[in-house]
């Protein structure tokens, strides 16, 4: 399986509690809209990844634009890819 301690997983994480914060909702009021269990909540943290499914909803209660959190996370996507293909040989040499 995937790590969920990548970069863009943080950064869509820290992204998603940025605003939760700013809107001053409590990760229990977040389950509650959501309609999932605080402990799932809790679990993306570390243990799990959020599904698409849950991003969606999630955002939504947020009101967050998804198409802008993912372009942020394309951003990390885009430089890991540059800098790994910077880093290989060039190929047919």
């Amino acid at each position: 399986t995937r790590s969920v301690f990548t970069d863009e997983y943080a950064f869509m994480r820290q992204s998603l509690k940025k605003r939760r914060n700013a809107i001053k909702m409590t990760q229990k009021k977040l389950a509650e809209k959501v309609n999932i269990a605080p402990r799932l909540l809790e679990n993306m943290k570390g243990e799990r990844r959020l599904d698409v499914i849950e991003l969606l909803y999630i955002a939504e209660a947020l009101e967050i634009d998804v198409c802008e959190l993912l372009s942020g996370v394309r951003e990390i996507v885009r430089q890991k890819m540059q800098t790994a293909e910077a880093a290989s040989p060039a190929k047919g040499k």
